[in-house]
C-alpha cells in the first residue's frame, strides 16, 4: 500500500514508536527492505537521498517501482526524498510520484530556511505529499558533531515558531546524532527532546540513527519521535555480506539488508 508519511507518523507520536526510514540505493534493495516490512507487518519509508547514484538517481524509476512493490502489500509503504537540498530536486521527486519530501535547509539562516520551507509545503501539499524539514544540524559523515558543538542543536522555542510558520508535517531535529560511524560514545539531549516535544504538536525525525544504539532510540520515542532514519548500518551490512565471498552476492545483500532493518523495526516500529 502506497502512502504518504502524515498518518502512520501521526499514529507512531501518538503511541510511542518510531517508524524507520530506510536508504535504499538499487531496485533489489529496495524490494528487500518492502519484503522485510511485509513479513513483519509494519510500516516502512523507504528513502532515496539527493545525489544518489545510477539507477536510484532518477527518480521516476525508483517511484514506479516502488509504487507497484508497495502495491503488492498490505503494509502502508512510503518514498522519501532524503536530504533534498535544492528546490529544483524536491520538485522533480514530487512531479515523479514521491510520497514524502525533505527540503534540507539547516544550514541556511532561520528566516531563509522557514521562506523555502513554506515554499515546499505550499506545493507539495497540493499534490497530497508530504514534508519534513529540518531545524538545527544534525553532524556529517564525519561521525562527530560538529566543532561548533551546542550551536548545532535545535533551540526548542525556535522549532515551535519554525513549525508554526511553515506547518511542515514533520520536523527533523538536531539532539547529539551524527551521520555516519560515531568516533565516541553516542549522546543524546533527552532534556532538549523533552522541551521540543512540549512545545511541538507534529511527529519529530531523528537523523544518524546508525550506531546510537536501541536502549538509547527506545527513550526518544516517548518524547516525539517518530521516524528514525538508518543508512549506515544498511551499508556495511551489504559490505558484510560482498566480503564474505558467496557466489550469489546479490542473494546474500537482499538478506543482509533485511536482517539489518529488522533488527531496528523489530525493537522500536509497532506492527499493524
Amino acid at each position: 500500500m502506497y502512502v504518504n508519511t502524515k498518518e502512520m507518523l501521526i499514529r507512531a507520536r501518538k503511541e510511542h514508536y518510531i517508524v524507520i526510514g530506510a536508504e535504499c540505493w538499487s531496485l533489489n534493495s529496495a524490494s528487500a527492505l518492502i519484503n522485510a516490512a511485509t513479513e513483519l507487518n509494519m510500516p516502512l519509508i523507504l528513502m532515496l537521498w539527493e545525489g544518489a547514484p545510477e539507477p536510484m538517481a532518477q527518480p521516476e524509476m525508483i517511484c514506479d517501482f516502488v509504487r507497484y512493490e508497495a502495491g503488492k502489500t498490505h503494509v502502508p509503504i512510503a518514498l522519501h526524498l532524503d536530504h533534498g537540498h535544492e528546490l529544483e530536486t524536491v520538485c522533480r521527486a514530487i512531479h515523479a510520484g514521491f510520497s514524502s519530501v525533505m527540503l534540507d535547509a539547516s544550514e541556511r539562516p532561520f528566516e531563509e530556511n522557514v521562506a523555502i520551507t513554506c515554499e515546499v509545503v505550499r506545493m507539495a501539499h497540493a499534490c497530497s505529499v508530504t514534508v519534513e524539514a529540518e531545524l538545527g544540524h544534525v553532524g556529517g559523515m564525519s561521525g562527530s558533531c560538529s566543532e561548533n558543538g551546542d550551536n548545532t542543536l535545535t533551540v526548542p522555542e525556535e522549532a515551535a515558531e519554525f513549525v508554526r510558520l511553515t506547518q511542515v508535517d514533520s520536523l527533523a531535529v538536531s539532539i547529539g546524532t551524527v551521520h555516519g560511524i560515531y568516533s565516541g560514545e553516542p549522546h543524546i539531549d533527552i532534556e532538549r527532546l523533552k522541551r521540543i516535544y512540549e512545545l511541538v504538536d507534529v511527529p519529530l525525525v531523528l537523523h544518524g540513527g546508525s550506531g546510537t544504539g536501541i536502549d538509547l532510540l527506545r527513550q526518544t520515542m516517548q518524547y516525539g519521535v517518530s521516524k528514525l532514519n538508518v543508512m549506515t548500518d544498511l551499508l556495511k551490512a551489504a559490505s558484510e555480506a560482498v566480503s564474505e565471498g558467496s557466489f550469489l552476492p546479490e542473494l546474500d545483500i537482499y538478506e543482509a539488508l533485511a536482517e539489518c532493518v529488522k533488527g531496528y523495526m523489530l525493537p522500536l516500529t509497532k506492527p499493524l
